[in-house]
């Protein structure tokens, strides 16, 4: 006795929709207030697959704002931030 078995599926179809422009944030100003009021510079700066390496503050970092660095493993996974 032959038994077959029929398997139903279905393929759905791929969505496509219109390309959506990526903007990377490069430059980011904010203050820092206290006993006096003074601003910080952020600059942004990012790898070939527009993911960001690095965050470095301007005029300085200091303790409170340090410099912050990115780090991905070889699949571009982000695996550490410094």
């Amino acid at each position: 006795m032959l038994t077959f078995i029929q398997f139903a599926g279905c393929i759905k179809k791929p969505v496509t929709t219109p390309p959506v422009e990526v903007c990377n944030i490069t430059h980011m100003k904010y203050s820092v207030s206290g006993l006096n009021t003074y601003y910080h510079d952020a600059v942004f700066t990012y790898n070939n697959f527009a993911n960001p390496t690095s965050v470095i503050i301007l005029p300085r970092a200091s303790t409170g704002d340090p410099n912050i660095t990115f780090l991905y493993d070889q699949y571009n996974r982000l695996t550490d931030g410094q």
